[in-house]
């Protein structure tokens, strides 16, 4: 039997980001003949310096990035999207930045605000040419902002104010990151020969742990989902109980 385990990062895999080299050496051990699938809300460049040795999947919900059978995938806001922006808008434009991970892109550069920008690896531009993970957009007050708004919204895109003056409205806009329970779903469709894995410490983790075949509780996670899980760690986080739990299911 193989297994398909979707795993919590912090106080689950992890205590306070760090991996032993005896956890790197246990999922390694775990993923010799299964898949481990870590989901969580770090930024992913963070998550791969940390699991960057490891041959488990890993998921960033927060960037929209994820590492899965060793290729990069990206939950991206398009570029027809963002030219259509520039179009539509360029003269409520005040300045704008969208970033992925080779380039800053800025569009109507204003070199007070130099510092807000990387000085390497930065290009001016009037049309964009691929996708990125974020877009940041200063907008005049004389822009309709609620259709703004709504433009944002039709393409499923999230928006967060940053900050309001009397002129302006400073933007970020992100796509909209996936949930832990759609990307189980996913990837139970995509990988179906598999017996699926859920295991977490709060009840937080419930949601994507209730799909999984086998649904387990750390032992220093919330009672209540202690209640609702076939199984509970006989170890803490701190102790490797999650990687010790996976390798005892494994051999049994």
């Amino acid at each position: 039997m193989a297994y398909f385990c979707f795993c919590d990062f912090d106080n689950t895999l992890a205590i306070n980001k760090n991996l032993s080299p005896n956890t790197l050496k246990l999922i390694e051990e775990f993923c010799h003949k299964n898949r481990l699938c870590v989901l969580t809300y770090q930024n992913f460049f963070e998550l791969q310096k940390i699991l960057q040795s490891s041959s488990c999947d890993y998921i960033s919900l927060s960037s929209g990035i994820a590492k899965l059978n060793n290729n990069i995938y990206y939950n991206n806001i398009s570029f027809d999207f963002i030219n259509n922006i520039i179009l539509k808008y360029g003269d409520c434009i005040y300045t704008a930045y969208m970033e992925n991970d080779k380039n800053t892109y800025i569009y109507k550069y204003q070199s007070r605000l130099e510092m807000l920008y990387p000085k390497l690896n930065r290009k001016e531009i009037t049309n964009l040419d691929c996708d990125v993970t974020s877009l940041t957009i200063a907008l005049n007050k004389s822009c309709n902002i609620e259709e703004f708004y709504t433009e944002v919204k039709s393409k499923n895109y999230n928006y967060i104010k940053l900050a309001e003056d009397k002129n302006r409205y400073l933007l970020l806009i992100k796509a909209n990151s996936l949930s832990k329970e759609d990307i189980v779903l996913n990837l139970k469709k995509k990988y179906n020969n598999y017996t699926f894995i859920g295991i977490g410490d709060s009840l937080d983790d419930y949601e994507f742990i209730k799909l999984c075949d086998i649904k387990i509780a750390m032992l220093n996670g919330d009672e209540n989902l202690k209640k609702l899980c076939d199984l509970t760690t006989k170890l803490q986080a701190s102790e490797d109980g999650c990687m010790l739990q996976l390798i005892s299911l494994n051999n049994a």
